[in-house]
């Protein structure tokens, strides 16, 4: 019998896997376009709140009005000793609103100023102030109509009168009479100090006579006993 050949066993070759890409499907919902809209939308407000705190930082902070003087914050500029010239006028007269303003900052600046004639802006005048400066800055004003109005520069608070003539004659009567009684007590108050005055000085003057009446009367005393 003729024996059979064996057989080397075949090696085996893995067949390549080939997986197909996987392509994302189109997103079909605006969900997510939304929210990108809103994230840009609060990054643009942050940005817009943060540039209008520096912009303020650099402004006329004003902290508190005390007898005519508008403190603000330290690295800006003070605003004080406003008048206003005259307080009582006619309608069509001219009304003049003075203050001053003095720089705190070491670098030269330039401020806006802004009037408000019953709350409504009336005027703004730019100052340009070097380190340390003071410089006074005048407003005009002028009214047709009478009435009471009030003033507001940066805080600092006011007002004036616009009166046909006979209220305004009637107002400077009643001015003129309380200068007048101001004027008659202050006359009898230094006409009681001077009958002061002279009262002290009638004692002083009684008081000394009767020391020297008796410093005479001693010495004639002892003139007898030598």
């Amino acid at each position: 019998p003729v024996a059979p050949e064996p057989v080397a066993p075949q090696p085996v070759v893995p067949q390549p896997v080939v997986t197909e890409p996987v392509v994302p499907e189109p997103v079909t919902d605006a969900s997510g376009y939304v929210w990108l809209m809103v994230i840009w939308a609060v990054a643009a407000i942050i940005s817009t709140l943060a540039f209008i705190n520096i912009r303020a930082r650099r402004r006329l902070l004003r902290v508190s009005v005390v007898e005519g003087i508008s403190e603000i914050a330290e690295g800006a500029v003070y605003i004080g000793n406003m008048q206003i010239r005259p307080n009582l006028v006619k309608p069509g007269e001219t009304v003049t609103v003075i203050a001053e303003a003095m720089s705190t900052t070491s670098v030269k600046s330039t401020y806006s100023l802004v009037l408000k004639i019953r709350n409504v802006v009336e005027a703004v005048k730019e100052v340009t102030l070097r380190p340390r400066q003071s410089q006074k800055a005048a407003f005009t004003v002028i009214k047709d109509k009478p009435g009471v109005y009030d003033v507001d520069l940066e805080g600092l608070k006011g007002n004036f009168v616009v009166s046909h003539k006979e209220r305004r004659e009637a107002e400077e009567a009643r001015v003129a009479e309380e200068a007048q009684k101001k004027a008659d007590k202050e006359a009898e108050e230094a006409q009681k100090q001077a009958k002061k005055e002279a009262e002290r000085e009638a004692k002083e003057k009684t008081k000394k006579e009767a020391e020297e009446a008796k410093k005479a009367k001693e010495a004639k005393e002892a003139q007898k006993n030598n």
